[in-house]
């Protein structure tokens, strides 16, 4: 089915995309994730957890990276054989320049389907483990950072440390208020505690202390003295954490079903363009495919080729950047979906008669 012409040029495609691709995926990861290195520094988290939180971004990542590694890869590809004289070669022996596109649009649609994949299925669940490493990472920094000798406002409420040794503390005061309607005030003293950390709770273990609460709509005061109480704080971490509530951390189906009932008119048009836009941004390889055909297997001076090919690469970020423009724009006006989609597909078809004719 595939003849060694095919095979030949889709394997220099292949290798040189993977030798690409990692090192620009690494450089974005590097980007993203300089704000989490102070965390290392501090001792708030372990090597370990710092590499779990960046691989969970990786997905989406990738997810508007590849495009781009793919370009670049078949730009570097076909301008090493157009460099050597192979493509010259394979063109004199009677090949067409569309047979030597064809394993070009070929891998340019695999990767059309890796982008989706990653869009749709990968960077959504990645990004759900990711908020929820990311919330225990961020209680578990908040209490270390605890100080003794002063009062600790903590969401809603106030934790005040005598004297502190990792996590075993002396002397602490914690006060709650919800606020919730009927809520109760909760004050705990005790003499001895020490923080726990179970999954993601944070529990303080009191010894020797007393526990009032009081009803604020009864202005009744109960008191307790115990010798030992376990008592769960993390709420108030919880209620100073905003977990992230953007649309590219939804499914699809999620998308829809936000999209088809939300009450909020911006919701919906934001689920509705960020559904479409996963698809979308996948055609961006097919286009940055017939962009690097038009430019260096139909080029009319091969000894331009060095030009070509940066014309090839500027041509092929132009056209990505303004894909995303427009699916940006559709999250204003859904209308502009249905453009979107014609657009996209009246360029590929422009691109491919471009070619045919050049090639001619």
């Amino acid at each position: 089915m595939f003849t060694i012409a095919f095979r030949y040029i889709f394997k220099r495609l292949v290798v040189t995309f993977f030798v690409v691709s990692p090192i620009i995926v690494f450089m974005a990861w590097i980007a993203m994730s300089i704000k989490y290195i102070g965390l290392i520094a501090s001792g708030g988290i372990s090597l370990t957890t710092f590499l779990k939180l960046i691989l969970c971004i990786s997905p989406g990542v990738c997810g508007i990276i590849f495009p781009v590694c793919f370009l670049l890869s078949a730009v570097i590809a076909i301008y090493g054989l157009q460099s050597n004289k192979e493509l010259t070669v394979f063109l004199s022996s009677g090949k067409s320049p569309l047979s030597v596109l064809v394993p070009i649009l070929f891998w340019g649609c695999c990767i059309a389907g890796l982008v989706t994949f990653c869009n749709t299925i990968g960077a959504p669940h990645a990004y759900k483990k990711f908020e929820t490493l990311r919330e225990k990472i961020y209680t578990e920094v908040s209490t270390n950072f605890l100080k003794a000798q002063s009062f600790n406002l903590v969401g809603d409420s106030v934790i005040y440390v005598g004297s502190r040794n990792h996590n075993s503390v002396n002397n602490i005061f914690i006060f709650h208020l919800s606020k919730k309607d009927n809520a109760i005030m909760n004050i705990i003293t005790a003499r001895h505690s020490s923080l726990i950390h179970s999954g993601n709770n944070i529990l303080v273990q009191l010894d020797n202390g007393c526990r009032q609460e009081i009803d604020k709509n009864d202005d009744i005061v109960s008191t307790l003295t115990f010798d030992s109480l376990t008592y769960d704080i993390t709420q108030f971490f919880q209620s100073s954490y905003k977990k992230s509530s953007k649309v590219k951390h939804k499914t699809q189906s999620e998308l829809l079903q936000i999209a088809r009932h939300s009450p909020e008119k911006k919701v919906r048009q934001n689920c509705l363009a960020e559904y479409h836009s996963r698809i979308l941004i996948s055609f961006s390889s097919i286009i940055n495919a017939l962009i690097v055909g038009i430019f260096l297997i139909c080029t009319r001076e091969r000894a331009r080729g060095s030009k070509d090919a940066i014309l090839a690469f500027s041509f092929g970020i132009i056209s990505h950047v303004c894909l995303m423009v427009l699916m940006n724009l559709a999250t204003k006006n859904n209308n502009l979906i249905i453009f979107n989609y014609t657009a996209v597909s009246l360029v590929i078809l422009f691109l491919y008669v471009f070619f045919v004719q050049r090639r001619t």
